[in-house]
């Protein structure tokens, strides 16, 4: 059951995304698809290359072992994240950190229920690791995210004329996947015997990049609609854990869901709270 419902809200989520894409322009709606592509050729190619994981066969519609609803979480997450850095003073050339370390917060608060509900599978034991998820899948996380942003960024100031508006798109899907198997290669050949050290070393220098830079963040129309990704998403996995019963198994992972949300609700308490202040002055006109 949870995977039909799982299905369908991506699909419904993913639907209120594009016509919100489309009306903004071309560049907004090829990146929402591109993400979704760049989802499914990443999934496929990290399965192939690594073999260290693989999905559940009762996902509604897969291809080539990828569930296509994964492939369109993807593109929800980065298009979410995406709109959420360019809404900060952060300098440009630092978004794609920012845009990794977003998206990595939301695995944090979803991986370990989904591999409880069955919906993926790590190889190892619910105990090893972190509570049953490698520790690579954090530094493959961050770098899907960090290779597609980058990219897409940089071809978009060379585009600058808006001549070629699915170029960015493209480029980011090719780019990105060369970030992923590079990223990859790296974490299984170079760095193998501290991979922990270095996973943990990269998420700090991020974090301390973005930190330095003291980003502020303003509300306008796009960011209601990503937060039902950004904010939502650890609400929806709530539920399905607390449904299920994969939340309490071991009771600490209500800990480990409840920090991660509260640095989700955390990085966006400014929009947040300029959000409610207008939506109170709404409803007092």
């Amino acid at each position: 059951m949870q995977f039909i419902f799982f299905d369908t809200a991506i699909c419904i989520v993913l639907l209120l995304f594009l016509r919100d894409a489309y009306k903004r322009g071309h560049n907004y709606f090829y990146l929402l698809i591109a993400g979704v592509f760049y989802g499914l050729f990443l999934e496929w190619a990290t399965i192939e290359q690594l073999s260290t994981y693989h999905y559940s066969e009762r996902f509604i519609i897969s291809f080539q072992g990828v569930p296509i609803s994964i492939g369109m979480a993807w593109g929800l997450i980065i298009y979410s994240v995406m709109l959420f850095s360019d809404s900060s003073s952060l300098p440009g050339i630092f978004r794609p950190f920012l845009d990794g370390l977003v998206a990595l917060n939301i695995d944090f608060g979803i991986d370990v229920i989904a591999i409880r509900m069955d919906m993926w599978h790590w190889g190892i034991g619910l105990e090893d690791e972190f509570f049953g998820v490698r520790y690579g899948n954090f530094w493959a996380w961050f770098w899907v995210v960090v290779s597609f942003s980058a990219t897409y960024r940089m071809l978009l100031v060379y585009d600058r004329a808006r001549k070629w508006s699915w170029l960015p798109a493209i480029g980011a899907i090719m780019g990105g996947l060369y970030g992923v198997v590079l990223t990859n290669h790296y974490i299984q050949s170079v760095f193998e015997s501290r991979y922990e050290l270095t996973i943990l070393v990269t998420g700090l220098l991020a974090l301390a990049i973005v930190a330095m830079n003291r980003p502020r963040f303003y509300l306008h129309d796009k960011l209601p609609l990503i937060h039902i990704v950004l904010i939502g998403s650890h609400f929806f996995f709530f539920l399905l854990g607390l449904l299920t019963g994969a939340l309490f198994n071991p009771p600490l992972l209500l800990l480990v869901w409840s920090v991660s949300t509260l640095l989700a609700v955390a990085m966006h308490h400014q929009v947040l709270r300029s959000f409610i202040t207008r939506l109170r002055r709404v409803k007092d006109t």
